[in-house]
């Protein structure tokens, strides 16, 4: 990957869009190999959700997490060029997740995951304690700069994101999402509004037949964030298009367009089905210092459930059926593992230490687990309900268990 960079005459490290056991590109498309560069800072991006979820800073002390961090911000940084003392950085020649459109400029997606990549370095050495050289250090505050001033697309107007500089809003086609990835999984801070406008304009503009490469996925994520639970069923049902019989495979189209199903049994639209479960339904988002849960109803069904839900040196149950959500702590890792906690509600709710198999039972909304005590106070523990008398699920749910079972089999 070092060598990869070099060849494009940039610094750092370079994925390549498709690879094989060399690590060289294998890409068999010219323009996703030279222009989809954000999958560089998506290999950031994972880096750090990993380091939200589990604290393993042996990955950054004996393991090669922080030099990863150091290149690809390194990569970013090269990349990165002053517009103007207005604008700030910008990002040239690019193609956004939307392969549609390439050899594009200021891709807000890139330009805003590109931003991520070069704080991270910041993150693990303030957040985390890893510390860096001085050589680095000094990279380090050039990187926050290039952070702070990176040039974010935004029609300040019309309250959008445009896809990337001059993007026709009126005559366009995108190919997939795009923009509504900023929300999730970039988890881009923005107003409802703005978030509202990307997924309404942004779902018009989409090829309708296209591949469904975590598309409707994203924006049933995306209008469960909103509460607008009627449109995330309605966008979570589109994608059952691309289900095929006997044995429920995920193709990459739908099987009645023009094009037929093209790649028979599509990973990555499965994989969108899935995160729209457990990041859409689920609600579940890692930051820096808590796992958010903020769960829904899946349609058709009266009881759903994610067990072995890893957080930290935790595992947890959760149970969701049309009035509760019920959170277990099943396990936690001996002497290690630190107390964990459930926060709620306004600034004066109560927080709870989880005790091991003992069941805190809520109404719908927003909890916050932590190794911290933010609240005190306590919560009164309920039983977990029994699912025989409540697991009456169709087969969207069934389809959606084949998937998560094909998902731990990779």
């Amino acid at each position: 990957v070092k060598r990869h960079a070099a060849l494009g005459g940039d610094d750092g490290i370079r994925y390549p869009w498709e690879q094989a056991y060399t690590g060289y590109d294998t890409c068999p498309w010219d323009k996703a190999s030279m222009y989809q560069l954000h999958v560089t800072a998506d290999v950031s991006y994972a880096l750090r959700q990993y380091l939200y979820a589990t604290n393993d800073v042996d990955i950054l002390r004996t393991g090669k997490g922080r030099k990863l961090a150091v290149e690809i911000a390194r990569f970013w940084s090269k990349r990165a060029k002053l517009i103007s003392a207005e604008k700030g950085y910008g990002i040239y020649a690019v193609m956004g997740p939307d392969e549609y459109h390439y050899n594009v400029n200021n891709s807000i997606f890139t330009n805003y995951n590109a931003k991520l990549s070069l704080l991270l370095p910041s993150y693990i050495q303030d957040t985390l304690g890893m510390s860096y050289p001085a050589s680095v250090q000094v990279e380090i505050s050039k990187w926050l700069e290039q952070a702070a001033k990176m040039y974010l697309p935004f029609d300040s107007e019309s309250q959008y994101h445009p896809q990337f500089d001059g993007f026709d809003i009126k005559n366009s086609t995108i190919k997939q999402s795009d923009v509504v990835l900023l929300g999730y999984p970039l988890m881009m801070e923005m107003t409802p509004t703005v978030r509202k406008n990307d997924l309404v304009i942004y779902e018009e503009l989409t090829d309708k037949y296209g591949p469904d490469t975590g598309t409707w996925s994203m924006h049933t994520v995306g209008w469960l964030e909103l509460g607008n639970y009627t449109k995330a069923n309605e966008m979570f049902e589109v994608m059952f298009r691309n289900v095929n019989g006997p044995f429920k495979i995920f193709s990459e189209k739908p099987a009645d367009g023009e094009e037929g199903m093209r790649c028979t049994n599509f990973i990555t639209g499965a994989g969108g089905m899935l995160q729209s479960v457990v990041f859409g339904y689920g609600g579940i988002r890692l930051r820096g210092h808590s796992m958010e849960i903020s769960p829904a109803m899946i349609p058709g069904a009266s009881l759903w459930q994610i067990k072995g839900l890893h957080y930290r040196s935790a595992i947890f149950d959760l149970i969701v059926d049309n009035d509760h959500m019920t959170l277990t702590l099943t396990s936690i890792e001996a002497n290690r593992g630190p107390d964990m906690y459930i926060t709620y509600g306004n600034t004066n709710a109560h927080g709870n230490k989880f005790e091991l198999g003992i069941p805190i039972k809520l109404s719908h909304q927003t909890v916050r687990i932590t190794t911290k005590r933010e609240f005190t106070g306590t919560i009164s523990p309920s039983q977990i309900p029994s699912l025989s008398n409540h697991l009456k699920l169709n087969s969207y749910v069934v389809i959606l268990l084949v998937y998560f079972t094909m998902i731990v089999s990779y």
